[in-house]
């Protein structure tokens, strides 16, 4: 039964795109998933905790490839910097 309170929770930060930062507004809330995340906090907060263990790690390893992405895009521009400062060597050969 608590599976099934905390199923949509789990489901709607699964399935839904981050809202964009703003600080103006913020995004709405799902009244039936804040009602099924305080229940299970309420009758089951072992459950509820270990819930938020697991998308605590998948959201660090979201960041840790994020963090992979960014540094071989560095090395990519870093590389290309590098060709486009080169001086010529050759007018004839600019690839020399």
């Amino acid at each position: 039964m608590l599976h099934a309170l905390l199923l949509p929770f789990l489901q709607s930060a699964q399935t839904q795109p981050p809202a964009p930062l703003s600080s103006s507004s913020h995004p709405p809330i799902d009244p039936t998933n804040l009602v099924s995340a305080i229940t299970t906090m309420i009758l089951d907060p072992a459950s509820f905790r270990q819930s938020l263990l697991r998308r605590k790690d998948e959201l660090q390893q979201q960041v840790h490839h994020i963090n992979q992405l960014l540094s071989h895009s560095s090395e990519i521009l870093t590389s290309i910097e590098t060709v486009i400062n080169r001086p010529e060597k050759d007018a004839c050969h600019p690839l020399l």
